[in-house]
């Protein structure tokens, strides 16, 4: 078998054995709709089986305020995760940066449109961000923690949301940085 860069499907269902989801990652540069259309049309074409109801498409760029949510419904999606800590929005005045819950809570709240109506899909804010909290990805907001100084402050929110506030909290962690990029590693 030629080696295509993705799993095999037997490799998927590995995973999904040892209890892992796996779904759509989808590039939505061209347009949300396409952009999902196009990863599904991936996915099955690659034989993965049925995409988790859970999706966080690769970069989250503006398309209104429930485009996206309307489009994910379309694919079974019921769980977004495209809400997420990091960028300049998160940089106070004095050049520090906020942590902990944008919205008030680590709940899902459900997407409604412009009608009031609810939508059958939820967001959940990704709380810890790697890209955020380092500069592995030199997108120019990063907190440019030390990966000890990381690890403290995902642990400190963690507890948090364990002891204090219970709640489900997000995460993104990205390990391609590290893998591909020896300079990186030692971050």
């Amino acid at each position: 078998e030629e080696q295509s860069g993705y799993p095999t499907p037997r490799l998927v269902e590995s995973w999904r054995e040892q209890g892992h989801g796996f779904g759509l990652h989808p590039w939505v540069e061209e347009g949300v709709a396409y952009g999902y259309n196009r990863a599904w049309n991936d996915f099955v074409k690659h034989g993965y089986g049925p995409a988790a109801p859970t999706v966080r498409t690769h970069r989250v760029l503006w398309s209104g305020w429930v485009d996206t949510a309307k489009v994910q419904a379309q694919y079974g999606i019921h769980m977004s995760l495209d809400y997420y800590h990091a960028g300049p929005a998160m940089r106070r005045p004095d050049g520090s940066y906020v942590n902990g819950y944008l919205t008030g809570s680590g709940l899902p709240l459900p997407f409604v449109d412009e009608q009031g109506r609810l939508l059958r899909v939820y967001q959940q804010h990704t709380h810890i961000v790697d890209e955020h909290q380092i500069a592995a990805f030199d997108h120019g907001y990063e907190m440019n923690l030390s990966a000890a100084d990381a690890v403290a402050l995902s642990r400190q929110q963690i507890d948090q949301a364990v002891e204090r506030f219970p709640s489900a909290l997000g995460l993104q962690s990205h390990f391609d940085p590290y893998a591909f990029s020896p300079e990186k590693a030692a971050l």
